[in-house]
């Protein structure tokens, strides 16, 4: 996918991206299968690319809100804690944000699907851990329209409902 480009799966084609991990600062690694029930939205950027600074800030107003709407926001980086720290530094608006670091290999970006080609690139997860969206570069307003539309979106009876 090229950026500005936005792609929705039909729930026939979505493929589970539950084996995706990613690391919080202390290095403990959580895959999505563990998130199964919410909506998980991974949102890749990198701190050296406008889009994605102004992709965090969108980030920056909805991760606070996952727990109470049933949703979780993973914004996932490839690059090295200090580069997030003086990018916090840089962009006191995302400091309050929870950065993960993806995981590689058998938790890699390419078990959500090959279309990480650019920064930033969004993936949605419905509830069954299957990736439902996918969109590459920033689109204002995009990541609230679309979280929405996956939350209204009836859970299927084998995955039980999210926990607040």
């Amino acid at each position: 996918m090229k950026p500005n480009e936005e792609r929705d799966i039909p729930l026939s084609e979505r493929k589970s991206g539950s084996t995706f991990g990613f690391t919080d600062v202390d290095g403990k690694l959580t895959t999505l299968d563990s998130l199964k029930g919410k909506v998980v939205v991974v949102a890749f950027f990198s701190t050296s690319c406008e889009p994605s600074m102004r992709q965090l800030l969108d980030v920056a107003q909805l991760q606070p809100k996952g727990a109470q709407f049933g949703f979780e926001i993973i914004p996932a980086h490839l690059e090295s804690w200090v580069n997030i720290g003086q990018m916090t530094r840089k962009w006191a608006e995302v400091k309050p944000v929870r950065f993960y670091r993806a995981g590689l290999g058998e938790h890699g970006p390419l078990q959500l699907g090959p279309e990480l080609s650019a920064l930033p690139t969004v993936f949605v997860l419905d509830r069954q851990g299957k990736v439902a969206h996918v969109y590459v570069g920033f689109m204002e307003n995009k990541l609230s329209g679309v979280l929405r539309r996956y939350l209204a979106e009836k859970p299927a009876a084998d995955v039980p409902a999210a926990q607040p």
